[in-house]
C-alpha cells in the first residue's frame, strides 16, 4: 500500500501564520511563529523552540493501491492547486514569507522489475505552481514487495 501526500510551505522567520490565513481564506493544516515552543504529536515528545515561522495546507491520499499511484499524484495535485483558483499575487510575496514550496512525498512498494514509479506534472499545473511563486520539492520510498 502506499501515500500521497502534495503539500504548500510557507515559511520565514518573521511569518505570522494568522496573517498568512487571513490573507488566503484558508485555513492551515499547521502553522507557528518562529520561537513559539512546540511539542511533536508523538509520546514523550519533548519540547523544543521553532527556528522558523511556519504555514501548511495540503492533500493526501492513503492506503492507496501501489500501481494507482502514478495516477493519483496529479489528481492530488490539482485538488491542492484549486484552493488558490483565482488568486493574483504569488505566495511567496505574502509578507513574512521567506520560502516557499509544493512538497510532493510518495511512499510505496514496488515490485521488483519495476524499480520505481513514474508520474507526471503537467505543464498546466507547472504553470499554476510558478504563478503561485512555489518551488517543487519531491520526496520519494520505495520498499521491496516481499
Amino acid at each position: 500500500m502506499g501515500l500521497v501526500d502534495a503539500t504548500i510551505y510557507l515559511k520565514g522567520d518573521l511569518l505570522d501564520p494568522n496573517f498568512v490565513t487571513k490573507t488566503l481564506g484558508i485555513e492551515p493544516e499547521r502553522s507557528w511563529r518562529k520561537g513559539e515552543k512546540r511539542t511533536a504529536k508523538r509520546p514523550g515528545a519533548k519540547t523544543y523552540v521553532a527556528k522558523t515561522g511556519l504555514w501548511t495546507t495540503g492533500m493526501w491520499k492513503h492506503p492507496l493501491v501501489d500501481d494507482d499511484i502514478p495516477h493519483e499524484v496529479p489528481v492530488i495535485i490539482d485538488e491542492l492547486l484549486q484552493r488558490f483558483d483565482g488568486r493574483k499575487e504569488p505566495l511567496d510575496q505574502i509578507a513574512g514569507v521567506e520560502n516557499a514550496f509544493l512538497d510532493i512525498l510518495i511512499l510505496g512498494n514496488v515490485k521488483e522489475e519495476m524499480g520505481g514509479t513514474e508520474f507526471i506534472v503537467s505543464k498546466e499545473q507547472i504553470q499554476k505552481i510558478s504563478r503561485l511563486g512555489l518551488a517543487i520539492h519531491t520526496t520519494t520510498s520505495f520498499t521491496e514487495k516481499e
